[in-house]
């Protein structure tokens, strides 16, 4: 059982959609720790760094400057002109704090008094961040880079660092008032680099604003409304650009704007383009080249700050697929083609015609399919150039294994089905059937094996099987009792399972592997609906239960030997949704 420990603290499958996001809801809040300031009296000139004991307060050490040989203005014994006269320890004499200046942050700034070289004040750095000398724009961080946990309040952002969680209070990120049910801060979206945010706070009147910000490697500003962007509208879903420098927005009444994510705070342009209620956008891999997808299917080049429209000449939106990198959109309908995503437009068409296709995770592949026809697996090129890889005929699902490496395929009759894969690594894929029962359900898919839900047996739950993608495999059950779990979480890179029981007591949540090895119950708790996500840097799950209107929320960290403990840390605040940054 998970310790708690003291102290507060505030997947494969077809899809259906166009475009899938996953809008990442966060939030935060904000504690103070003081780097204690080294006496002053103990210290000679600012200039003469640390031989007599500064380095607490921040500054360099004196053989740290001497190997850098005069770098930062000072010469190879560690001082500059203006200091010549304190080699015996008297402060440099001085006419101006210039010469006083050691072009230093963290040991603050230096003074002429008196015509008489006084040191400064040392950067105080709050959270338990420290000062370094290397970024001038942002001194104080974090000693251990780890991604942010990010709790969502009605009112309030709260957020840690995952590698600070249990050492100090949540941080408050971002605070707004709410007075009312359908008032109050509603999703956070994360761009993929994870350096911004935007958190959506719901307005009286149903209308939405933004707030914004922006991580670095020290605590993030306050949550602020994005300036120039009105602050009461009916706003579309945000859509980042693939580098995380742009972002679209659409008013649906006002028009559409380009937000400017490369300064310290968003800027705003309004543009000349319009989308309508269940119109979708997506960006090209260009990043300036963005595609929408509603009555009509329509390119945006950029050109002179505004969008430039190419009218694909295609009406219908449920047979548009873009994909995953950006790159080739897909146009099914009568006369079907590939597109190259971006302001040349130029397309090859197909051939073939289907009712349904997917891009592989690594958009090196396309799979068409018809409900009872053939079926087309296609590899594409850049140049839009197709070849066959394989083809079949009744394929009523699919699921693509992590990394692309396999095509899992499902295909027969709803009285007669079939599993197989075509493995995507051979120079010549071919089919390979599984011996997996038709009447199975795909949970998830690895790279080598996929996680099943076994057929019902006497109107219970089927148990979980383990199917490897190898010829003549056979399918493993994974324990005794597997038909009572829940899978939360399927971790195939790690060879990890989550699973959810309920109990005589109530529910437990317990780690095991696709080994069948004894499960380690992590966290119980007595009723409620949990959530589970886990940290994008693999340290551990936050955990969210809901019983009726009540939210609670906790850190769980994963063991990482056998013998260890999960640690469990309550996080005290009234929060109703969690996330992590994204983190590379």
């Amino acid at each position: 059982t998970a310790k708690q420990t003291g102290g507060r603290s505030a997947s494969g499958g077809r899809g259906g959609s166009t475009f899938s996001r996953a809008v990442r809801q966060v939030s935060v809040a904000a504690g103070v720790s003081v780097l204690a300031l080294a006496p002053l009296a103990s210290c000679r000139a600012a200039l003469d760094l640390c031989a007599d004991g500064c380095a607490s307060a921040g500054e360099t050490s004196q053989a740290s400057v001497n190997a850098t040989d005069g770098a930062g203005g000072r010469d190879a014994a560690g001082g500059s002109p203006s200091e010549a006269a304190g080699n015996g320890g008297a402060p440099a004499i001085c006419e101006t704090n210039d010469d006083c200046a050691d072009d230093l942050i963290c040991n603050g700034d230096e003074q002429c008094e008196d015509n008489l070289c006084v040191p400064g004040t040392p950067l105080t750095c709050d959270a338990g961040t420290s000062c370094s000398e290397g970024d001038p724009q942002e001194p104080c961080g974090f000693a251990t880079p780890s991604p942010w946990l990010i709790l969502l309040g009605s009112e309030t952002i709260w957020g840690l660092p995952t590698a600070e969680l249990g050492k100090r209070q949540l941080l408050e990120l971002g605070w707004r008032k709410s007075d009312g049910l359908l008032v109050g801060m509603n999703a956070v979206t994360f761009s993929a680099n994870g350096q911004h945010a935007f958190v959506e706070y719901l307005a009286e009147d149903f209308g939405q604003t933004f707030l914004e910000l922006s991580f670095g490697k020290g605590v993030p500003k306050s949550a602020r409304p994005v300036a120039n962007l009105p602050t009461w509208g009916q706003y579309s879903a945000l859509e980042f650009s693939p580098d995380g420098r742009r972002v679209l927005l659409f008013d649906y009444d006002l028009g559409g704007y380009s937000l400017d994510l490369s300064g310290a705070r968003a800027t705003v342009a309004q543009l000349d383009a319009r989308i309508d209620w269940g119109d979708e956008v997506a960006f090209c891999s260009d990043n300036r080249t963005w595609l929408r997808v509603g009555i009509r299917a329509t390119l945006y080049a950029e050109a002179s700050g505004q969008p430039m429209a190419v009218d694909l000449e295609h009406k219908d939106d449920y047979d548009v697929e873009l994909s995953p990198d950006g790159r080739v959109i897909w146009l099914g309908g009568e006369s079907q083609r590939l597109v190259a995503c971006g302001p040349a437009a130029q397309s090859e068409a197909l051939g073939v015609h289907a009712e349904r296709a997917e891009f592989s995770p690594d958009s090196r592949f396309l799979l068409l399919t018809s409900e009872e026809g053939p079926a087309k697996l296609l590899s594409v090129t850049e140049s839009l150039t197709t070849t066959e890889v394989w083809s079949g005929s009744g394929v009523l699902d699919w699921h693509w294994s992590e990394g692309a490496g396999s095509l899992l395929l499902h295909w027969g009759s709803e009285d007669a089905s079939s599993y197989g894969y075509v493995s995507l690594s051979q120079e010549q894929p071919a089919l390979v059937t599984l011996a997996l029962d038709g009447a199975a359900s795909i949970l998830s898919c690895g790279r080598e094996a996929c996680l099943a839900r076994g057929p019902a047996q006497d109107d219970s739950a089927g148990p979980l099987v383990l199917q490897a993608l190898q010829a003549n495999a056979e399918p493993v059950v994974l324990g005794d009792d597997s038909t009572t779990a829940e899978v939360v979480l399927a971790d195939f890179e790690r060879n990890r399972l989550l699973l959810q029981r309920t109990t005589a007591q109530g529910n437990e949540l317990t780690l095991s592997d696709f080994a069948g090895a004894p499960e380690r119950r992590l966290f119980d708790w007595p009723s409620g609906k949990i959530t589970v996500e886990r940290a994008t840097d693999d340290s551990g799950f936050y955990i969210r239960v809901k019983d009726n209107v009540e939210f609670s929320n906790y850190w769980v960290t994963i063991p990482r030997e056998a013998n260890d403990e999960a640690t469990l840390l309550p996080l005290d605040v009234l929060a109703y949704f969690g996330t992590f940054q994204p983190w590379r």
